[in-house]
């Protein structure tokens, strides 16, 4: 008598389920976050001393410390929407941010699922996880 298919088939699903060994752990890194403006270079390395740098909360935006200023992000353009005929000078659409080129925050430092992220000013953040 031949095998039904449809047997076979929920054989093929159950044997290809993740088993408890193979199920995923996270890890919440929601405290003990160390921030500090400007690239460091080995800022992932665990041995680093971070003792100087920032306790944060994640998310974090440090361009919000300011200072705030109009001529940090200026741009001619002209806004059809509100009827202009020409370009003129206005703030851009960072609404006077500071400019922050590079930034690094650090978590979990000396104990398991410890994670580094750096920002940089022409790339979106990276999660550096160990």
């Amino acid at each position: 008598m031949p095998f039904p298919k449809h047997l076979t088939a929920a054989l093929l699903l159950a044997a290809s389920l993740p088993t408890a060994a193979q199920s995923r752990q996270e890890t919440l890194l929601t405290s003990d976050w160390k921030f500090t403006k400007g690239d460091q270079p080995d800022g992932a390395k665990p041995e680093l001393n971070d003792a100087k740098w920032q306790t944060v909360r994640i998310p974090h935006d440090w361009a919000i410390a300011g200072p705030f200023d109009g001529k940090n992000d200026q741009q001619v353009v002209k806004i059809e929407q509100n009827g202009e005929q020409e370009a003129t000078l206005k703030s851009g659409r960072t609404g006077g941010l500071v400019p922050a080129p590079a930034g690094r925050a650090r978590a979990g430092q000396g104990r398991p699922g410890r994670a580094a992220i750096r920002w940089c000013h022409e790339q979106r953040p990276r999660l550096h996880q160990r």
